[in-house]
């Protein structure tokens, strides 16, 4: 279940990951699923972890169309694409995992 207390049905898993928030990024670095990263928004910056995988956008340029071209298991979304990106996404059967920002080791419980 992600923060916004919405199921996630993931059955084999996620092998290939695209992080929209830098927030998402770290705690998916933290919880070592750095190599099943094909994704990250702009504005994660950690250039020697992430120099190969593909960048998609901003906050407020983030680009959808980008996102499903990699065909990701999961996208991992902060909150506050909740309203504007997630429902186009999940219209493209896209599944997406909302975290709501508290505290670091509170984000990582919550993904582990």
């Amino acid at each position: 279940m992600d923060d916004l207390a919405r199921p996630l049905p993931l059955g084999a898993g996620a092998h290939q990951i695209v992080s929209l928030a830098p927030s998402c990024t770290e705690c998916l670095l933290a919880l070592g699923a750095g190599t099943r990263l094909v994704g990250v928004d702009d504005h994660s910056d950690l250039p020697e972890l992430l120099a190969s995988v593909v960048r998609v956008g901003g906050f407020k340029d983030l680009d959808p169309v980008q996102v499903t071209r990699l065909a990701p298991d999961l996208v991992v979304a902060a909150s506050l694409h909740a309203v504007s990106v997630l429902p186009r996404l999940e219209a493209q059967g896209t599944q997406v995992f909302v975290m709501v920002a508290r505290t670091v080791d509170g984000i990582v419980d919550g993904m582990a």
